[in-house]
């Protein structure tokens, strides 16, 4: 390969790295405005347009990473359930037991849903199922919890799969309840101790 030729495949690799940057970007800034507009006027009330002004992008531009309102929804509850489990992941650690498992998990839920009580509300009551657009969205964000149980040794296989299955329902139990009841941190804490004493 000569050096022109060489260049050329440098230049052609960085236009594709510039390319997925600004593609990120332009991802991430309707994400943001979906965000913004949606804690504003409410799911019902936003329209596509207003999120896609928000962005600073045109409106034939959403429609390159949304199909519609349900899908830019279903992006800004999944941000808000990666976020969650990111925080998980450092917190599970080989040979804990699902009793310690489940009272960190729940905890680091609780603190997530109080951390932003007009998001949370959002997610869990403002809009369609927890913005998951379909079954394959849940099933996908199962499998991922499921993986980091089963990393972590505490559970595997099918045990792994029940014990996701069992934290995300309780999860978004924990989430109503603390929208629901903001100050009521007792019945919050009931709730979790019951949950790990039961396993």
């Amino acid at each position: 390969m000569t050096k022109t030729e060489i260049q050329r495949t440098d230049d052609t690799e960085m236009a594709s790295v510039r390319k997925l940057t600004r593609r990120e970007r332009t991802a991430t800034a309707l994400i943001d405005a979906a965000t913004k507009v949606f804690l504003e006027r409410g799911y019902d009330g936003a329209t596509t347009g207003e999120i896609a002004r928000a962005a600073g992008v045109a409106a034939g531009t959403y429609y390159l990473y949304f199909d519609d309102k349900r899908a830019a929804f279903g992006a800004v509850s999944g941000r808000a359930a990666h976020d969650l489990l990111s925080r998980l992941q450092p917190a599970i650690v080989p040979g804990m037991t699902a009793s310690t498992l489940t009272r960190i998990t729940l905890e680091l839920v609780a603190e997530f849903w109080r951390s932003d009580q007009a998001l949370s509300h959002l997610i869990l009551s403002g809009g369609p199922a927890l913005g998951i657009e379909s079954d394959d969205d849940a099933t996908a964000f199962v499998d991922e919890v499921s993986s980091t149980i089963a990393q972590a040794d505490i559970r595997q296989g099918e045990e792994a799969m029940a014990l996701a299955l069992y934290l995300v329902g309780l999860s978004q139990q924990l989430g109503h309840l603390i929208v629901a009841r903001p100050e009521d941190h007792a019945t919050a804490n009931a709730l979790i101790a019951l949950a790990a004493d039961r396993l």
